[in-house]
């Protein structure tokens, strides 16, 4: 969120007080001799103008005013009178010193004067350390190896946001790179952008514009790396499998998932409300056998539910929590209250020993890239909205691009993994066309005795 410079809330306090001044040297018309009662009333008239323009205007107006009011000045003097009348009200004096200090604010762009800050090293001295530092470390800030981050490098260096035509140019694209990975990667205070402006030795805008920049760059390649199988991959997933497996023509498996926001929304915020107690936004995921994410959409408020962000999706399939139509083939649900036959309960945990690659690729996911744990992103309008919709994709590519690196396997990112999916069987089972389902069950049965 954009913070509000204390000479931004002066101006906003003294606009404030203008109206009152203009209205309270109103008053004093009566006490002004006729003679320069036309210059008093047209002085006063511009400064009652001038109260209520913006205050990108103020600054021109400020100057007529000086102007007539000089005027006015000189046609006292010119009577030998030194003490205008004016002059001797103290409502006239306030409202002159109350133009003069915001004339005097409008030519200033901070309050006081700018101190150098004390930085412990120089930004290259501090990228060089970290880039030569052990993997551990680098690991920690970049949420992927050396040898992942130069050939994401690679990728995205050439793109025109890097690039400009200033005399002063942007940091290297390693520096921006590595500074927005952390971004994604770090949650909670850590994620801070305070934080990370101490850590890196770079202003806090200069973390926004490095953060912005790449997420327009990796975004590009969200074609290449988010994709639906095409037929010929089908195939292939197939024919990888037992023929006598009943499920072995499910593309992928589908689950949602929340992303918990640390700020309410600043509009519409009861529709981010869910049952959790939380604000969030609901994401919808789908993964292949190999934990790649094959399909995602996110932006739905936290209050959707999983089959509502599905039925507004044009495809997908495999989720206990879903109905059960001819492309989507979700575990059995009691019914009645009545526990499951033994033959449905074996069914349910052939299938949610194959859907776990699911859960297990949204905590990978959420592991590596902690800021979808709790996103610092403040929500006040359509273009905010926007910017989390992109963080999220941008993760998302992000989590593809390492599956195919031989690194992807990281340990601390992969602990602590479901190993097996619970089966809802509490609420009751939509029979609605479940033709696809009933199919699958036949045959399991079938290949089983039951």
């Amino acid at each position: 969120m954009p913070r509000i410079s204390d000479r931004k809330i002066l101006l906003n306090d003294l606009n404030s007080i203008s109206p009152l001044l203009v209205i309270r040297l109103k008053l004093k018309k009566e006490t002004i001799p006729p003679s320069i009662l036309p210059y008093w009333t047209i002085t006063t008239n511009i400064a009652c103008a001038i109260s209520k323009v913006d205050q990108s205007k103020k600054e021109k107006l400020i100057c007529v005013w000086l102007f007539f009011f000089i005027i006015y000045l000189s046609k006292r003097i010119s009577t030998d009178q030194f003490q205008p009348p004016l002059l001797q009200s103290k409502e006239a004096v306030q409202l002159l010193q109350f133009l003069g200090l915001v004339d005097e604010l409008t030519h200033q762009r901070y309050l006081n004067p700018r101190m150098p800050r004390q930085r412990i090293a120089s930004r290259d001295r501090t990228f060089n350390t970290l880039f030569s530092s052990r993997v551990e470390v680098f690991l920690r800030w970049a949420r992927m190896t050396q040898d992942s981050f130069l050939v994401l490098l690679s990728m995205i260096e050439s793109h025109p946001v890097f690039h400009n035509r200033s005399r002063n140019p942007q940091a290297p694209a390693s520096h921006q790179l590595l500074v927005a990975l952390a971004h994604f990667g770090l949650s909670g205070n850590g994620g801070a952008i305070a934080m990370l402006s101490e850590v890196f030795n770079v202003s806090e805008g200069s973390i926004e514009n490095f953060t912005n920049r790449t997420l327009q760059a990796i975004l590009d390649l969200e074609d290449r790396y988010v994709k639906w199988p095409t037929p010929q991959e089908r195939i292939a997933m197939i024919d990888s499998l037992p023929e006598d497996d009943i499920f072995r023509n499910c593309v992928g498996f589908v689950d949602g998932t929340i992303i918990p926001l640390e700020s309410a929304p600043t509009k519409n915020k009861e529709d981010y409300w869910m049952r959790k107690m939380l604000y969030a936004v609901n994401s919808l995921l789908v993964c292949d056998r190999n934990k790649r994410i094959i399909y995602s959409f996110h932006g739905w408020c936290g209050s959707a539910h999983d089959q509502r962000v599905y039925k507004n999706s044009r495809f997908l399939l495999a989720d206990s929590a879903y109905t059960a139509t001819d492309t989507v083939v979700p575990a059995f649900k009691r019914s009645g209250g009545f526990p499951l036959p033994k033959s449905k309960q074996d069914f349910n945990y052939q299938l949610s020993s194959r859907r776990v690659a699911i859960e297990q690729c949204i905590g990978i996911l959420k592991n590596r890239w902690q800021s979808l744990k709790s996103s610092r992103l403040l929500i006040r309008g359509s273009t905010s909205a926007a910017r989390l919709n992109v963080w999220l994709r941008v993760c998302v590519i992000l989590h593809n691009f390492l599956r195919g690196q031989s690194t992807s396997n990281w340990v601390p990112f992969e602990s602590n993994l479901p190993a097996e999916v619970p089966s809802l069987e509490n609420d009751e089972d939509n029979l609605e066309n479940s033709t696809l389902r009933d199919t699958l069950f036949r045959r399991f049965c079938d290949s089983n005795d039951h």
